[in-house]
This record gives structure tokens, C-alpha cells and sequence, in this order.
């Protein structure tokens, strides 16, 4: 098992989860800053205002990631920390605050690879237009990219348009778990939103390509994620339920991207008042119109054919006529709310590698969570360790077989603010005391230290 020589080895964050100052420097509200406030949205009734205070503690932060030895950091960008009210003035104390964070990172030997939207549509959109429901959101998307390519373009090479626009879509417009927190009209606009995130990547990524990266000579792509699906029985509908609830997942944004349309399961089954077709035009500007494809990977279900499996218990999802199952009967499975089976991870990255021949792959995140215990225990996290151990060992094994993966990033760096689940649960390499904001390295940091050192090496012993 062997890891490419040049194989960027990071950890990845994202903006509101980290960064606290919601309402410092001129940065405009977004649509995480209000759900919060809505009673019962957030499991502890926490919010990200302060979050580990990232905004502050820079110089803290980046220390911490070179004692690990990071060799990339994916962070994002906040929208309206950039732009307050989504169009319109520069927040130049924004566009400075990630000067310093990019410039701190190549100080110390870090790439710096930054996503440009990770889930915060600035309020002012959202309240005044519907945000991404609205026909202008890609422009207003695209205008607002433009400020990043031409402010941070010079230093930043690697960017990603979205991340998991199908989760943005889903839980913020048909199941109304995250923000927008919107239940109106669930699947019309879950796949309306979704067609907009869609083509707001392919007018960000198109002046990337027509404006920027011939002199700045960088590569822009889309993060998106997926579970693996096993058949639950050896016939040939399970069969193709499990491949449809992975094309429903990431091949509703890789298949556009690399074939110019959705997949033929997607087009066949759903109608198109849900499924907003994709135009000659749209077409035109979405097929290539990504670099590389971003994946994020944690678990695996089980899936059956909804016409011989629905009413035993599994959850029942109508426009793919599949029913999937959180329960593995598995060897090596952990159940944390989802269940984690390393195999999965190769079998995703050999299934990339069949859908779109000669994309190149980063693994944009992956990691477990653990509850809230002692000190002493959460610094003690074994499971964690025994977790990036056998998944990397799947990366390995899918790379010797073909797979062109070239980055992995452990999510996350902290402990942070997790959505819906508040502080309640943590993924962190490092441990966060947020009454303090003290900063711990956990024993899966230092785990990670040794991967990176020995570019895997260690995982063959």
C-alpha cells in the first residue's frame, strides 16, 4: 500500500463551525446566525457566535496544525463576512481576515485549499429574495466568487465551489433541520435549490476557468458527499437500489459534471415540476466543468428495491423507490448514529473510479464523532485512532488499484460547533474546553502525525 509522493495530507473546518465574531468587523448575518435562534432547531439550544473563537485565535490555530505536521488545511470562506449583505460592498476587515489566515498557513508550509460556500447564504438574500430559490442565485454567487478568485487567487490554488449542496438542499428545505429551516413546499424545492447550487457552481467555475486560472494556474472543483450502499438481498432490484441511492446522492451533482446530466435513474423516476431539468445552456456550461471532484465519506447503509421491501422498517425514499437501513450485519461495524464500516470507503473510491474515468479525487473529509465524556477520556480517543487507521488502510488498497485520490482530510481539526447536534457531539483531532477555548492535541492528532510523516507508511505495519 503506497500513498502518492506529492499526496496532500490535512484536516479540514468550516467557516460558522469555527469561527465565532458572527457580528464582528462589518461581517453580515447568515441563515445559520438566525436558525439558531429558533427554539428547538439545536440539540443543546448552542449556537456558532463564538464557536472555538478561530477568528481570534489564528496564530493558535495554525501552531497546532504544523505540530501535526498538516500538509493542507480546508477551511472555508464566509459569504457575507466577504460581501455583508450578499451583493454589493467589500467588507475589506473580511477580506483581511482570511489574507491573514492564508498567508499564516504558507508561512508555515500549509496549502491552503478553501471552499467558497459551506452553507451560509447571507440573511439579507434569504429574507428579501428566498435565497437560493430564487432564479438570480447563481449570479449573485458568481459575482461574489470573483472578489475571492481576484483577491486570494494569487496564493490560493486548490477551491471548491460547494460543499454537499445535496445535504444544504435536503435538510434545509425538506426535512428543515438546518437552516433555511424551510418545510413549504419539500421536494419542488429541495431540487429547485439544488438546480441553483448546480449552475452557481458552473458560473463560479466557468470564470475560474475563462479568467482566472490561466494566470493564476490553480484548479477549482465540488465537495460533495455520499454514504456506500450494499444490496440487501443478491437480486438484481436490491442491487439496483444500492446503485441508485448513491447516484441519488453524489451522482445527482458528479453525473452532471462529468456527463452534462443528471443520472438516467434520477431523469427516469422523478418528474420534471421536481426535477428541474437541465437546459441545452445549462448544459453547455455545467459538463467540465470541475477539476476534480471532492468527496466527504463517513458510512455505509443498506439498501432494498422499495417495491419488495417497504413496510419492514427501513426509511422509505419515494422519489428513488428505495428503502435504506442504518443497521449493518457487518463484521467491524460501529454504530455512532451512523454505521461505520471501513470497507466502504474503498468500495465508494472504486465506484468513483467506474463513474468518472480519470477525475482525480480528493477525500475532502472523513472522521468520527464521539459524545461529550471526561477530559481524560476525550483525549484519549482510541476508537478514533482505530477508525482513520482502517479507513486509510480502504484509501490505500483503492489507490494500488487504480484510484487517482490525491488528498485526504481528517474532519476535524477542532471540536466545534456540529449543526444541529450543538456541541453535544466532537469530531476533533484536537480537544476544545469551550468554557476556556483551550486547545488539547488528542492521541488520534498524534496518530495522524505519524500517517503524514511516513506518507502512510506506518499503516502498513
Amino acid at each position: 500500500m503506497t500513498f502518492p509522493k506529492h499526496f496532500l495530507w490535512g484536516s479540514a473546518t468550516s467557516s460558522y463551525q469555527v469561527e465565532g465574531a458572527w457580528n464582528e468587523d462589518g461581517k453580515g448575518a447568515h441563515i445559520w446566525d438566525a436558525f439558531c435562534m429558533i427554539p428547538g432547531k439545536i440539540a443543546d439550544g448552542s449556537d456558532g457566535t463564538i464557536a472555538c473563537d478561530h477568528y481570534h485565535r489564528l496564530e493558535e490555530d495554525v501552531a497546532i496544525m504544523k505540530q501535526i505536521g498538516l500538509k493542507a488545511y480546508r477551511f472555508s470562506i464566509c459569504w457575507p463576512r466577504i460581501i455583508p449583505k450578499g451583493v454589493g460592498d467589500v467588507n475589506e476587515a473580511g477580506v483581511k481576515f482570511y489574507d491573514r489566515l492564508i498567508n499564516l498557513l504558507l508561512d508555515n508550509g500549509i496549502t491552503p485549499f478553501a471552499g467558497l460556500y459551506h452553507w451560509e447564504m447571507p440573511l439579507a438574500l434569504e429574507m428579501t429574495w428566498g435565497g437560493w430559490l430564487h432564479k438570480d442565485s447563481p449570479q449573485w454567487y458568481r459575482d461574489y466568487c470573483a472578489v475571492c478568485f481576484d483577491r486570494f487567487g494569487d496564493r490560493v490554488k486548490y477551491w471548491a465551489t460547494m460543499n454537499e449542496p445535496h445535504a444544504a438542499a435536503h435538510c434545509g428545505y425538506r426535512w428543515g433541520v438546518h437552516a433555511p429551516g424551510r418545510m413549504a413546499d419539500p421536494l419542488r424545492e429541495t431540487y429547485l435549490a439544488g438546480y441553483h447550487m448546480l449552475k452557481a457552481h458552473a458560473l463560479a467555475a466557468d470564470l475560474y476557468h475563462s479568467v482566472y486560472q490561466p494566470k493564476q494556474n490553480g484548479v477549482i472543483g465540488l465537495v460533495t458527499s455520499t454514504h456506500w450502499a450494499e444490496p440487501k438481498t443478491d437480486t438484481g432490484a436490491d442491487r439496483g437500489a444500492a446503485r441508485r441511492s448513491v447516484e441519488f446522492n453524489y451522482g445527482w451533482y458528479g453525473h452532471p459534471l462529468y456527463y452534462g446530466d443528471y443520472p438516467e435513474c434520477m431523469r427516469s423516476l422523478m418528474p420534471a415540476d421536481i426535477l428541474v431539468p437541465l437546459s441545452a445552456d445549462d448544459k453547455a456550461i455545467i459538463k467540465g466543468s470541475a477539476d476534480f471532484f471532492g468527496l466527504n465519506f463517513y458510512h455505509t447503509v443498506i439498501a432494498a428495491d422499495a417495491a419488495q421491501h417497504l413496510h419492514d422498517g427501513g426509511a422509505f425514499i419515494d422519489e428513488a423507490k428505495i428503502m435504506e437501513y442504518n443497521d449493518l450485519p457487518f463484521p467491524g461495524v460501529v454504530k455512532n448514529g451512523w454505521s461505520f464500516w471501513p470497507p466502504g470507503m474503498e468500495r465508494i473510491l472504486l465506484w468513483m473510479k467506474d463513474a468518472y474515468p480519470g477525475m482525480p479525487v480528493y477525500i475532502t473529509e472523513n472522521g468520527i464523532s464521539g459524545t461529550v465524556g471526561s477530559f481524560e477520556q476525550a483525549i484519549s480517543d482510541d476508537y478514533r485512532v482505530k477508525h482513520y487507521h482502517d479507513y486509510l488502510v480502504n484509501v490505500g488498497s483503492a489507490i494500488d488499484k487504480g484510484v487517482d485520490v490525491r488528498g485526504f482530510f481528517a474532519w476535524t481539526l477542532l471540536d466545534n460547533f456540529e449543526w444541529g447536534m450543538g456541541y453535544t457531539t466532537r469530531f476533533g483531532l484536537t480537544h476544545v474546553d469551550f468554557k476556556t477555548l483551550k486547545r488539547t492535541p488528542k492521541k488520534s492528532a498524534r496518530f495522524y502525525t505519524d500517517v503524514i510523516r511516513s506518507n502512510g507508511d506506518v499503516l502498513n505495519r
